[in-house]
């Protein structure tokens, strides 16, 4: 038995990048500063799953939050997980750091927050 094909939608470019059942062009083209968007509320202290509400409210984008991340991991956004230091340079992170306590008195958590406001995610350092 034979079906019958349907036709697409006419104006949806079929194959092209960025485009799919819900938005008929790629986010970018709406947003094309949207690397420097998503620093800044990253910049800003704004949780991750928070971002997608306020770009939909500040910019007038629907955007979900895995889409969110998808970006962030394409544009380098540098977060707390993802400084890109090596771990070497983490470590000398955590030393300079430790070099402000003089009686040594700080514990892994008030050091953990101290680097955190540097974007440098190391509680596997502190174990």
């Amino acid at each position: 038995m034979k079906t019958k094909m349907t036709k697409k939608k006419e104006g949806r470019a079929i194959g092209v990048v960025g485009t799919n059942q819900h938005r008929d062009r790629p986010i970018y083209k709406d947003l094309p500063n949207l690397a420097m968007i998503l620093q800044g509320y990253i910049d800003a202290d704004v949780l991750q799953m928070d971002i997608p509400e306020r770009i939909l409210e500040e910019h007038g984008t629907k955007m979900a939050l895995r889409t969110v991340q998808k970006y962030m991991k394409e544009l380098g956004i540098v977060t707390a997980r993802r400084s890109g230091l090596t771990s070497e340079q983490k470590e000398r992170a955590v030393e300079l750091i430790s070099m402000d306590d003089p009686a040594g008195r700080w514990g892994g958590r008030l050091v953990q927050q101290k680097l955190a406001r540097q974007s440098i995610h190391s509680h596997y350092l502190l174990r």
